[in-house]
């Protein structure tokens, strides 16, 4: 997904996206998309996540998806703060 169309998505989302709580249920890291620096920067890492969406007055659903991070992945068993498109979930 380029840049521009991750943006878009984020505006759609902070203007019509559903909050609700999820529990992260796996990770693995898929790959390393930079070097190690010696400067102390952390590389990127691709990681794919399956979580527990559970949507105020809704039925919960589990979602997977790839997120690209510079620092260290949500544990399983962690419960985040999430938005999604309620309706295309």
């Amino acid at each position: 997904m380029s840049a521009i169309t991750q943006e878009l998505l984020k505006r759609k989302l902070r203007a019509t996206g559903v909050s609700a709580k999820a529990t992260v249920l796996a990770t693995s890291c898929k790959s390393r998309m930079g070097a190690t620096y010696s400067d102390g920067r952390a590389p990127v890492l691709k990681w794919a996540f399956r979580m527990r969406v559970r949507p105020p007055g809704g039925a919960e659903f589990d979602v997977e998806f790839e997120q690209l991070l510079t620092d260290t992945s949500p544990l399983v068993g962690q419960e985040l703060d999430v938005v999604f498109d309620a309706a295309d979930h």
